[in-house]
């Protein structure tokens, strides 16, 4: 170990005398070389850490392998030719997925595991895509491509929050062939488009069809919108100041069964 002004140098060689041909798979023994690699990994105190890390060369014994030599790997820890390791990778690529890829630079640099914006951007889009599971709740809306031009339809998990997938359409046709291929879930909740209650109804029969707070907060105040244009003479006595009732303290402060009556209209 070595510590200089900003970075920690940790030195490594693995402890084993032989490994697998990654072309063949035979496990073998003879050495040929060793180099060293220098990648990064997760900081520690405050410092960022460098690995310097001797990989020993083999040679391959199987005769019929094309390969003739290999060096070892080290798929738990850093990939082939990788300059960050595994869980330093993870977790850039997690700060990258939060919050974007120029403000990912400037988080990472404070946390010491510097990162240019391009380079998480780049992570991101090779990302391999996570299989989610078929959801209980869904939540199924329109999205804008392009704005009163193209749209198509957004499926969201309601428990989790988490988008589960985009079609480019908002058909019945679309709708319902997706939910035949993700069977299993038992509320959808939908606006008030015929498409999606054709195609839930048909891709979906046995989940129950609601309506989500927002449709329904709308669905309410258009009511009370269109109550209130067809009553402006009601909109107008609403604005009026209402009439005062004048009423002497005596009247207030008698204790028969009329004035306690009076009181409790005031």
């Amino acid at each position: 170990m070595e510590l200089c002004e900003t970075q920690l140098k940790l030195f490594g060689v693995t402890t084993q005398d032989s490994a697998s041909c990654p072309e063949c798979g035979t496990e073998s023994s003879g050495q040929n070389a060793s180099y060293t690699r220098h990648p990064a990994d997760l900081p520690c105190l405050g410092y960022q850490v460098r690995l310097d890390l001797r990989v020993k060369r083999y040679f391959c014994d199987n005769d019929r392998c094309p390969r003739r030599t290999f060096a070892e790997r080290f798929p738990q820890l850093l990939g082939y030719k990788a300059r960050r390791t595994e869980r330093l990778t993870n977790q850039q690529l997690a700060i990258g997925f939060e919050v974007g890829g120029e403000a990912g630079r400037r988080v990472l640099e404070t946390t010491k595991m510097p990162l240019s914006g391009d380079s998480l951007i780049e992570n991101i889009r090779t990302a391999p895509e996570l299989v989610k599971e078929t959801p209980r709740v869904l939540g199924i809306d329109d999205w804008a491509k392009r704005k009163g031009k193209t749209y198509g339809t957004i499926m969201v998990d309601l428990e989790t929050g988490d988008p589960v997938d985009l079609l480019d359409s908002r058909n019945a046709t679309a709708v319902e062939a997706w939910l035949l291929a993700h069977p299993g879930i038992e509320i959808v909740s939908r606006d008030r488009s015929k498409e999606y209650k054709k195609a839930v109804t048909a891709g979906a029969p046995e989940a129950e069809q609601v309506a989500d707070r927002w449709h329904l907060l709308k669905n309410l105040r258009d009511a009370v919108e269109q109550m209130l244009v067809a009553q402006p003479d009601c909109l107008k006595a609403a604005t009026q100041p209402e009439a005062v009732i004048e009423t002497s303290p005596s009247e207030l402060c008698q204790s028969n069964g009329d004035d306690w009556q009076l009181n409790d209209q005031i």
